[in-house]
């Protein structure tokens, strides 16, 4: 009998033992949301409209990535409103670039947004509010700048 219950505890090593720690609790996961990095209220004219490819080096660039494509470029002419709440936002820009199409040339982006950039002439005015914010979304971060107002100035008639 002897024999058995040392048996038994050499097969069970942790008898005799401290007990195991309980384990760490989960990492607490990323807050979801976004965060204001900074504000830029403007007045802009329109550059013009071109085809920019993407310089990354990934598999997926440049057709792929979803950074090529053709953009509408707006020269800021002056502010009419500046706020950096975080200290990794952009400063006072002096161009704000909007991508309208794809690589393969197919609409990106909001349908009015692009509809409306299409109606500009090279030069003419419009205001612009973008912000620069970080999204947080399922474990990823990034930052982006969304274009939260628009309009033409001096509208065709």
């Amino acid at each position: 009998m002897r024999t058995a219950i040392l048996s038994l505890l050499l097969l069970c090593p942790t008898f005799g033992a401290p007990p195991l720690p309980e384990p760490d609790p989960a990492p607490a996961a990323p807050k979801e949301g976004s965060e204001l990095l900074s504000r830029h209220q403007t007045i802009a004219t329109l550059k013009g409209i071109a085809f920019r490819q993407c310089l990354g080096m990934t598999s997926r660039c440049p057709n792929l990535c979803g950074d090529s494509g053709e953009f509408a470029t707006f020269e800021i002419k002056r502010y009419l409103a500046y706020a950096k709440p975080d200290e990794y936002g952009d400063p006072k820009q002096t161009e704000f670039l909007v991508q309208v199409t794809d690589f393969d040339k197919n609409p990106k982006g909001d349908p009015k947004l692009s509809a409306w950039i299409k109606t500009l002439k090279v030069g003419g005015s419009v205001t612009l509010t973008w912000e620069h914010r970080y999204f947080t979304h399922e474990g990823s971060s990034s930052p982006e700048r969304i274009l939260v107002n628009y309009e033409s100035m001096h509208p065709e008639k």
